[in-house]
């Protein structure tokens, strides 16, 4: 009878040790069905040492452009080139009417011959002592000033005509022939048709990417289909001050000859710079921290949500472009839904 209710009391608690653990694993199961309940989308982590392609906008400018005009006022006699006209250096593009300049021209060569006549005759006399030495060192600098403006009148006569100092095209004509002219005021706008430039402008992290002579790709809205080469030829040390921008000048490779100053296109820059990084979705931002921001990923060897906190090299339109040491480790990064995540939870990964 005694061994019986050994017996008996051994079946029991061998029966409440086995439902135990059976309602211990019934319990972790729940609780791991539950955190399961949270999913979000994620993308794969893509490193690269591509360089950045930096994509923008501009238009088609000439390099070397200027405003031509006459030293001297006076009426234009005469306009040999048009608008659109080709030139070449040396080539004279305008004349005003010479009359009053001549005249002046003719009266200044009439003072000097006086002013040196006297000096020679005020001399012999001095040599006789009939005259000072105070005499002929005035006479002498009215000789000097007589040469003086001789040479400022040939100068003005010579200024009197204008010549092309390059070869190109006339952009602009601002005057008619007849008119009265002051001088500075600009008769001429030419540019160097073998000097076409794209002008644009890039942020302040994209323009760290750009060096001198890095290779680029322009394409006009006038002529689809089409690209012409280029390389960057000059970098603002300064932005902009009213967009913060920093203008960057490329030097158009082998332009069609069709290409005209103004008109729009897009470009493709090609920096030389090169490193390790890893592009990630604008949308993978939780939240900023101080100067980083953080992001959720997740791992080959886990299944639970690690949180990152990563700086930005650059913004480039929806990517940011990290340090791919900042995610080591990581496979992929989470995007939609990421908010609603923790550090620590266990997710269903959807597939973006």
């Amino acid at each position: 009878m005694k061994r019986f209710k050994v017996l008996k009391f051994a079946i029991l608690l061998m029966f409440i040790l086995i439902y135990g653990c059976s309602s211990k694993t019934d319990d972790s199961s729940k609780q791991k069905d539950n955190v399961l309940t949270k999913q979000a989308y994620a993308v794969e982590l893509i490193h690269s040492q591509e360089p950045i392609l930096i994509k923008r906008t501009g238009n088609v400018a000439y390099g070397k452009s200027m405003s031509l005009s006459f030293k001297t006022p006076g009426f234009v006699k005469i306009l040999h080139k048009q608008i659109g006209s080709q030139i070449k250096k040396g080539e004279v593009l305008a004349e005003i009417n010479l009359k009053e300049i001549e005249a002046k021209k003719n009266v200044a060569e009439y003072a000097l011959e006086k002013a040196e006549r006297d000096f020679e005759r005020v001399k012999t006399l001095y040599s006789d002592s009939s005259a000072t030495l105070t005499q002929v060192e005035d006479l002498k600098t009215k000789v000097e000033i007589a040469a003086n403006e001789l040479q400022i009148a040939k100068f003005n006569y010579d200024q009197s005509t204008i010549t092309s100092p390059i070869d190109g095209k006339i952009t602009r004509k601002f005057v008619e022939e007849g008119e009265l002219i002051q001088p500075g005021i600009p008769v001429y706008s030419i540019s160097s048709s073998q000097d076409l430039i794209f002008r644009t402008s890039v942020t302040d992290q994209e323009v760290s990417l750009i060096s001198l002579g890095d290779s680029a790709s322009v394409s006009l809205a006038s002529y689809p289909g089409q690209k012409v080469k280029a390389i960057v030829s000059q970098i603002a040390e300064t932005p902009n001050p009213n967009a913060g921008t920093y203008e960057i000048e490329l030097q158009l490779r082998q332009p069609f000859t069709s290409i005209k100053e103004g008109m729009f296109g897009s470009v493709v820059i090609y920096p030389s710079n090169a490193a390790n990084y890893v592009s990630i979705p604008i949308e993978s931002i939780v939240e900023p921290k101080d100067e980083d921001i953080i992001i959720y990923g997740i791992t080959d060897q886990s299944e639970r949500v690690e949180e990152r906190h990563v700086r930005p090299k650059y913004i480039l339109n929806d990517q940011l472009i990290v340090d791919a040491k900042e995610l080591t480790g990581l496979k992929k990064v989470f995007t939609r839904g990421s908010k609603f995540l923790k550090s620590g939870d266990i997710v269903k990964v959807l597939e973006e």
